[in-house]
């Protein structure tokens, strides 16, 4: 299981389920620490929302949403290939 503390400067990071407080304090945690985020949620109005309130506005730019139904298996495995099409690893996935 990854641990927060164990991302780096750079890393590219999938967090599942970010968009509760849990979810939100793990977001800011991993931005601090100079992760890049891409936050998986079945809904963008929510991840926005939980980003505006977690991130000061010039950290929101290591930051990005997709918008995904990891229930759906070509869903999930169709944003995972995004992923690794625009940063080209993942270094850490938090469920």
């Amino acid at each position: 299981m990854p641990n927060v503390h164990a991302v780096g400067d750079g890393d590219v990071v999938i967090l599942a389920g970010g968009t509760g407080r849990v979810g939100g304090a793990t977001l800011a945690t991993l931005i601090a620490r100079g992760a890049h985020v891409v936050l998986f949620s079945r809904d963008r109005a929510r991840a926005t929302a939980t980003v505006e309130r977690e991130l000061a506005h010039d950290a929101r730019e290591r930051m990005t949403i997709v918008v995904v139904d990891l229930t759906n298996p070509s869903d999930a495995q169709r944003a995972v290939s995004n992923v690794f099409q625009r940063f080209g690893r993942i270094d850490a996935v938090f469920l």
